[in-house]
């Protein structure tokens, strides 16, 4: 019987629909690439994977257009100051994720995943939204 570190010994129970899904050795891993999209039959995995995938979208087109405004904002002022506000926007967008990294993690250890991440999509809306008021009011400056 197999123990663990501290001398505890254990028994590992595998279904029997595990057992005819396991690879074994010399057939190519085959078992395992059959059960790699199981997980799709969940309704909510299924759910999380297409709200991320709309989020990370939207998260894209506004770092486009984010650097777009603000090309054209600094091109007047020069080529130089324009590549310079660029890689401020940058820098802008990766320090905090560098700083709060850590901490981010602790909490999302400690709070409960289905609200943190509707609390986290709300905000980056929320940001969105003030961004594009801010720019159709023409209130954007360099």
């Amino acid at each position: 019987m197999p123990s663990d570190a501290r001398g505890v010994r254990y028994t590992c129970r595998v279904s029997a629909t595990e057992q005819a899904h396991a690879t074994r050795p010399g057939d190519g891993g085959g078992g395992a690439r059959r059960n790699s999209f199981g997980v799709l039959r969940h309704r909510d995995f299924r759910l999380l994977w297409a709200g991320q995938a709309v989020s990370w979208t939207g998260s894209q087109m506004q770092l486009v257009a984010i650097n777009w405004h603000v090309y054209l904002l600094a091109k007047p002022y020069g080529e130089k100051y324009a590549a310079a506000a660029l890689g401020a926007v940058g820098l802008v967008r990766v320090v905090p994720i560098v700083l709060c990294s850590l901490a981010g993690g602790v909490v999302a250890d400690a709070l409960d995943r289905r609200r943190l991440i509707v609390a986290t999509q709300f905000v980056m809306i929320a940001s969105a939204s003030a961004l594009a008021l801010v720019t159709w009011r023409g209130l954007a400056m360099v």
